[in-house]
C-alpha cells in the first residue's frame, strides 16, 4: 500500500491543479487503505497449497517398427543344358563267317566224304621217274589228300582227274589248274599208296597224291574237290580247302 500512497502523490504533484488539502486528504485515505489492509492480512487466513508435483515423465523412446525391406532373392538364371540325344546306331549281327578249312583240317562233303589236305604243298619242276613227259611247262604244285568214303558202298574207279582242282591268285586274276595225269607218277614210284581213281572202300583213308602244272608265281591257292565228273554225280558236292 505504501507504494500506491507514493503513486497517488506522485500524480496529484505532476497537476498543477492538485491542492495541499486534496494531498492531505490522499494522504489519509492512503494511511487509512493501508490500516485496512493491514487488519485483512491479519484475519485472512494463510492457506497452504501443496503443489503436487507431477514427475517428469522420462521419455521413453518408442520404437517405430521400421519395416524392413523384404529382401528379393536374386534368380540366378541357372539354365538347365538340354539333353540332345545321341542317336546310338542300332547294333545290327555281324554274320559269324565260317573260318575257311586249311591244311590239316577234316572237312565234310556232303555225306559222302571227308576230305583233307595232310601236308603243306610242293612244287617240282618234273614227276619222279624221268619220263620224257616228266617236266612240267610252269612247276607241279602237289597236293597230299585224304579222303574217306562215308557211304556205305565202295567208290569204283568213280574219281577221275577232273574231279580234282586247284585256283592261284595273279595280278588280280584267279586261275584254275585241273589235275595232271602225271599225278600217277607219284603213286608208282610209291610216294602214295593209292592213286586217284582206285577204289575206294567206305570208311577207309584213302590217301594219294595229285599234281598240277601251274605257274609258281600264282598265290593264295584254294585246293577244291568236286566229284562230279561223271553225269548222275553233277551237285553232288563240293570242297574248298587253303593252302596256306
Amino acid at each position: 500500500m505504501r507504494y500506491l500512497s507514493l503513486l497517488l502523490v506522485t500524480i496529484c504533484i505532476g497537476l498543477t491543479s492538485c491542492s495541499k488539502v486534496q494531498v492531505d486528504e490522499i494522504a489519509v485515505r492512503t494511511s487509512a487503505a493501508s490500516t485496512m489492509a493491514a487488519e485483512l492480512t491479519q484475519n485472512v487466513p494463510v492457506v497452504t497449497y501443496t503443489l503436487a508435483v507431477s514427475p517428469t515423465p522420462s521419455f521413453t523412446p518408442t520404437a517405430t517398427a521400421t519395416s524392413t525391406p523384404a529382401t528379393t532373392p536374386t534368380v540366378t538364371n541357372t539354365s538347365t543344358p538340354t539333353e540332345t540325344p545321341t542317336n546310338t546306331p542300332i547294333p545290327t549281327d555281324t554274320p559269324t563267317s565260317t573260318p575257311s578249312p586249311k591244311i590239316g583240317d577234316s572237312v565234310e562233303c556232303g555225306e559222302y566224304f571227308t576230305v583233307k589236305v595232310t601236308k603243306p604243298i610242293e612244287f617240282w619242276n618234273a614227276s619222279p621217274g624221268g619220263a620224257p613227259d616228266a617236266k612240267a611247262v610252269g612247276q607241279f604244285l602237289v597236293v597230299n589228300l585224304e579222303l574217306i568214303n562215308n557211304t556205305s558202298t565202295t567208290w569204283e574207279h568213280r574219281l577221275w582227274l577232273d574231279d580234282y582242282e586247284v585256283k592261284g591268285e595273279l595280278n588280280g586274276k584267279i586261275y584254275t589248274y585241273k589235275a595232271h595225269s602225271n599225278s600217277f607218277y607219284w603213286q608208282f614210284f610209291g610216294y602214295t599208296p593209292n592213286l586217284y581213281d582206285d577204289p575206294m572202300p567206305p570208311g577207309i583213308p584213302f590217301k594219294t597224291i595229285l599234281a598240277f602244272d601251274v605257274n609258281p608265281e600264282a598265290k593264295n591257292w584254294v585246293f577244291i574237290f568236286h566229284p562230279d565228273s561223271f553225269p548222275d554225280e553233277k551237285g553232288v558236292c563240293r570242297v574248298e580247302i587253303h593252302l596256306k
